[in-house]
């Protein structure tokens, strides 16, 4: 049986870029293990959920999605709503959290792809 690839991302704090790898890299370990594990410069290390948003951009924990939804199938309360993709870690899942902290939910993949879109993330404040 073959495994899926286990992607994360980090700030570096200094380039001002995300710095990709991947669960493999980290295991195999090299250079790229060493500056990774060695760096204080690499913040805020996060986890690929394996979804993508609306225009095709790889969702990672921490980012901020908006909920743009369809009126005739999304409940009024859900559109247009801002959540943070977060770690269930008593459930094992990833899931949305609203900015208001008014509701959670289970990401559902077709809908996630169709409706939703990165604006940002809780780590790094746009200018």
């Amino acid at each position: 049986m073959e495994t899926r690839e286990i992607y994360f991302r980090a700030w570096h704090k200094i380039q001002k870029e995300w710095w990709y790898f991947t669960l493999s890299e980290l295991i195999e370990g090299g250079n790229k293990l060493e500056i990774i594990k060695n760096s204080d410069n690499l913040i805020h290390r996060t986890e690929f959920i394996g979804f993508k948003d609306k225009n095709g951009k790889d969702i990672y924990e921490g980012d901020i999605l908006l909920e743009k939804g369809d009126a005739n199938i999304t409940k009024k309360k859900y559109l247009n709503q801002k959540f943070i993709i977060k770690w269930n870690y008593q459930h094992g899942h990833f899931y949305g959290e609203s900015c208001n902290k008014i509701y959670r939910f289970s990401l559902f993949l077709p809908h996630t792809q169709l409706y939703c879109e990165i604006i940002g993330n809780i780590h790094i404040k746009k200018k």
